[in-house]
C-alpha cells in the first residue's frame, strides 16, 4: 500500500460514561477506496465525526498528511483536503443545488463580505471560476439542469439531493472523502448511479474514500478492503472475501437479525 493519507491510530471517544470509539486504528492510501462497516450504533458515524473535526477523541491521533488533527475545527480539517457527505443533509434546506454545492469551494474563495458587496475585481473573478468548476462537476454527476435552475434542494428527489451533496464535497478539491450512508434511501437504479460516481471517483480523481454504508453487497463491490465496528471497536480488517468469512462479523454483524443489511446474494 502506498503511503497513507489519513491515518487514524487508536482513536478512542467517550460521551460521559458510554464508549463510542474504543482504540479504533486503521489508513487510507491515495485512490483507495475502504469500506466501513458494522450494526446500527457500531461507531461509524462517531468515527467520521472524529475524522472531519466535528468531535474530537479523548485518546489516540487522526493524522492527515503526517499532521496532526484531532484538535482541528471542522473548516480546518477540510482546509487540509478532507471532505464528507452526509446522511441527512436537512441543514441544507432553503438552499438553491448550485448555492449548495458553491459551498464546497469555500476554501478558494476570498473571506470577508466587503470584497463581494463593493465588487472587489479578484473576488468576482474568483466567484466565476468557481461557478464554473461546480457546473463542470454538475455535469459530470448528472445533476447540471438542477444546478443551473438553482432548484430548492428541498424540492429535489432524494436521489438527486444525495449527488448535490456529493458534488458539494467534491467541489472542494479533496484529497480525502468521507461517504456517510450514499446509498442509504435510494433505489436501485439510483444506488447502480451512485456506485458508478464512486467508482469513476476512484479512477479519474485518485481520491482516499472511506466507504460507510449497510449494504454489503454496494460496499463489496467498491471497496479494496473493509473495516469492520462492532460496539465502538475494530473487530476485523482487510481484504472482502476474508472478513466477510470471518466468524466474529458474521455473528456480530452479518447472521444479526435486527442489523439493516442488504444480503449480498440479492445482488449477484
Amino acid at each position: 500500500m502506498n503511503a497513507p493519507v489519513l491515518t487514524c491510530d487508536a482513536v478512542s471517544l467517550h460521551f460521559g460514561g458510554v464508549s463510542a470509539l474504543r482504540d479504533v486504528s486503521f489508513a487510507l492510501a491515495p485512490g483507495e477506496i475502504v469500506g466501513l462497516i458494522g450494526p446500527n450504533g457500531a461507531g461509524k458515524s462517531s468515527l467520521i465525526n472524529c475524522l472531519t473535526g466535528f468531535y474530537v477523541p479523548q485518546e489516540g491521533v487522526v493524522t492527515v498528511a503526517d499532521r496532526d488533527i484531532s484538535g482541528l475545527d471542522p473548516r480546518q480539517v477540510a482546509l487540509l483536503g478532507v471532505s464528507r457527505t452526509f446522511q441527512q443533509a436537512e441543514s441544507l434546506s432553503g438552499m438553491g443545488a448550485a448555492d449548495v454545492m458553491m459551498l464546497g469551494r469555500d476554501r478558494f474563495l476570498p473571506s470577508g463580505f466587503a470584497a463581494y458587496a463593493f465588487g472587489w475585481p479578484p473576488a468576482r473573478k474568483a466567484e466565476r471560476a468557481a461557478r464554473q468548476v461546480v457546473e463542470g462537476l454538475a455535469a459530470d454527476l448528472g445533476i447540471a439542469e438542477v444546478v443551473r435552475r438553482n432548484t430548492a434542494y428541498e424540492n429535489l428527489p432524494y436521489g438527486v439531493r444525495k449527488l448535490v451533496d456529493l458534488g458539494r464535497a467534491l467541489a472542494c478539491e479533496p484529497e480525502i472523502l468521507l461517504m456517510d450512508e450514499p446509498a442509504a434511501g435510494l433505489t436501485s437504479d439510483e444506488k447502480a448511479v451512485m456506485s458508478d460516481v464512486i467508482a469513476r471517483i476512484r479512477d479519474t480523481m485518485g481520491i482516499a474514500q472511506l466507504l460507510v454504508d449497510h449494504d454489503l453487497a454496494f460496499v463489496s463491490a467498491l471497496a479494496q478492503r473493509l473495516v469492520v465496528l462492532d460496539a465502538g471497536a475494530v473487530i476485523a480488517t482487510g481484504p472482502n472475501d476474508v472478513v466477510l468469512a470471518d466468524p466474529r462479523v458474521i455473528d456480530s454483524y452479518i447472521g444479526r437479525p435486527d442489523t439493516d443489511t442488504t444480503p449480498l446474494e440479492e445482488h449477484a
